[in-house]
């Protein structure tokens, strides 16, 4: 699957639309309408659906938006993949990272994770848990697939360590299967020009499906014009593993 944010040249003629998806951002369940372009499947980022949005202070969750979205999906006969980011200021282990790029300390690990990777993580996975419980009793549309965090080697969106990423892709996975078996969970997003060889060999170890972020650009020297999302490498197509 492969999902378009603003890449130039809009769909290729022919494609079904089963194997498009689409970024979709909050405007679409306040006052716009739903695109007429046919897609197969949407991703939730930028949606007013992230951590930062939903988890307000510890036990505390906000699933307005959420449910919202769930409901388009299921009345548009589309997927849903949801894309976990953004550490509310309450769980940040920096609240006050202006280097962040959507608001303060949101690029930056839970402050109950060691940069080793070690440490109780619960902020993570309380809100993990919250959210896949949520879903799973929706009465209307529901998450298929999980993308564990976005574009987590671009430093304005995760400072995180290797360490620290693997372990909350670790906990992720193994709370969001226990609690729904057929979901679907996808790596963290990576830019495929900051992908390290120590990331992929890691994230390998753990994920069939490899989420990955491809800037396009008109030629090799000029700056980005759009964005693809190709949601279904494989560890050989990224080289993680030999082929």
């Amino acid at each position: 699957m492969v999902t378009r944010d603003n890449a130039v040249g809009g769909f290729t003629s022919g494609i079904p639309a089963a194997f498009m998806g689409m970024d979709m951002h909050g405007g679409i369940i306040t006052r716009q309408p739903w695109p007429s372009e046919p897609f197969g499947a949407l991703r939730l980022w930028d949606s007013d659906v992230s951590w930062s949005n939903v988890n307000l202070a510890p036990g505390v969750y906000d699933w307005t938006a959420l449910d919202k979205w769930l409901a388009k999906a299921s009345l548009h006969n589309v997927d849903t993949l949801y894309t976990f980011g953004r550490t509310p200021a309450w769980a940040s282990s920096n609240p006050t990272d202006t280097s962040c790029g959507f608001a303060p300390g949101a690029c930056d690990p839970p402050n109950d994770l060691n940069l080793d990777g070690t440490g109780s993580n619960q902020h993570w996975k309380d809100f993990v848990t919250a959210i896949a419980t949520h879903n799973l009793n929706s009465t209307t549309g529901h998450i298929k697939y999980w993308e564990i965090w976005n574009e987590a080697a671009n430093p304005p969106t995760w400072t995180g360590s290797v360490a620290q990423t693997v372990r909350m892709a670790q906990d992720a996975r193994q709370i969001i299967l226990g609690i729904d078996p057929q979901a679907i969970i996808l790596s963290p997003s990576v830019i495929i020009e900051l992908f390290t060889d120590t990331y992929k060999r890691e994230i390998a170890r753990w994920f069939p499906r490899i989420s990955s972020v491809i800037w396009i650009r008109p030629n090799p020297f000029s700056p980005p014009s759009g964005k693809a999302r190709s949601l279904c490498l494989t560890p050989k197509q990224v080289g993680a593993i030999p082929h």
